[in-house]
């Protein structure tokens, strides 16, 4: 009997001290088989842990540098990410000054919507063998992924931003922002996308810069707001590019960009509209509004121009331009000089119905075809 209560006690004793150590273990308890930690019933690998220790001592987490994890793959788990943005146990423990993980790759699918980040986000120079979900997205700060490879899609449809959007030097599949708010400025400079670019509705308080970026199909933007100024300076664009209805609250510079149809339709630009040395396989600004000059120089349209009903502040300048098919200004408002001298018109100058506030000087001006003059004079 004796012998018996003592077994019973025992066990009971066993119990009751694995329950309170499993509940009490800190989360950087070391394992001596592997060097890892574990972390809300997960081990965290040694390069995470490397990843924790720099960004709790304030450092960014550059895995590129030598020496940081010797022979290592700088492979990071979702989950870990996860529980860092989110708070979650590991992410109380980070710098207040913001999360940067460069080099790393991630094999999972970054699942990320309607999320709320409270750091500044940098994932530079990181792969990512699948898609990021950022829809919905709120973030307080800035975000970047610069340098990055993501060999899917990155979605931030209607996700908000608080500070820039960073995605210079990048390549992506897809990306699709449709209705994303930044409060700052979006650069997508040398970008590299193999598919559609969505940007339809964005809205940014700051400029758009596009740079250099190759686009191997559509760059939507219609409807979208940017209180900066918009640089396209040596963009590529496979496919149509849409600015119907979109505002510029400054300059929109197209200079030697590289462009099948462009869609300007009833666009709102509110500085200078700049494009010098450029081709075009069409040009439609149908209802267009340019508060100061439309320069169009040194250019090349080898489809239609469109240019009725367009109203423009200052002055319009086409010297230089090659027109390889008909040239449509009717209809327009010009409140400065036209100047169409040097420019070779391949087929018809439209001119009808224009209103101009200075003069027309189309020294020697070529054209193939037939030139059809109406001009007010105000």
């Amino acid at each position: 009997m004796k012998s018996h209560c003592k077994r019973s006690l025992t066990v009971i004793f066993f119990l009751v001290t694995t329950f309170n150590a499993s509940i009490s273990m800190p989360s950087d308890t070391q394992s001596p088989a592997d060097g890892s930690i574990k972390s809300e019933s997960r081990k965290i690998s040694t390069v995470e842990k490397t990843v924790l220790e720099l960004l709790q001592n304030e450092r960014i987490a550059d895995l590129t540098q030598s020496g940081i994890l010797q022979k290592q793959k700088p492979e990071i788990s979702v989950s870990f990410l996860k529980n860092i943005l989110f708070g979650n146990g590991l992410g109380e423990s980070v710098s207040h000054k913001g999360i940067g993980i460069i080099g790393a790759i991630f094999n999972e699918e970054l699942d990320l919507e309607n999320g709320e980040i409270k750091h500044q986000l940098r994932l530079e120079k990181c792969q990512f063998k699948k898609k990021i979900d950022m829809r919905g997205v709120i973030s307080r700060h800035g975000i970047s992924f610069k340098d990055s490879t993501i060999q899917d899609s990155l979605i931030l449809t209607s996700a908000k931003i608080g500070a820039n959007l960073e995605l210079d030097g990048g390549n992506f599949r897809f990306i699709n922002a449709e209705n994303t708010t930044v409060n700052g400025g979006l650069t997508m400079q040398g970008t590299k996308i193999h598919g559609h670019a969505n940007l339809q509705g964005i809205r940014l308080q700051n400029r758009l810069q596009m740079n250099n970026a190759e686009i191997f199909g559509q760059l939507k933007m219609k409807g979208s707001r940017i209180e900066g100024w918009l640089e396209m300076k040596g963009i590529i664009v496979t496919g149509d590019t849409d600015l119907e209805s979109t505002l510029v609250n400054g300059d929109l510079v197209m200079d030697s960009g590289n462009f099948n149809q462009v869609n300007l339709a009833i666009a709102d630009i509110r500085g200078r509209l700049l494009i010098h040395d450029a081709e075009f396989q069409a040009l439609k600004t149908y209802g267009m509004e340019v508060k100061n000059a439309f320069r169009m120089k040194e250019s090349k349209c080898k489809g239609k121009l469109h240019l009725q009903r367009a109203k423009i502040g200052s002055t319009l300048d086409l010297r230089k331009s090659i027109f390889l098919d008909d040239a449509s200004i009717t209809g327009a408002k010009i409140a400065g000089d036209v100047y169409t001298d040097r420019a070779e018109f391949q087929k018809t100058l439209n001119m009808e119905g224009i209103t101009t506030g200075g003069n027309l000087v189309s020294v020697r001006t070529g054209i193939q075809n037939s030139l059809i003059l109406l001009i007010n004079i105000a």
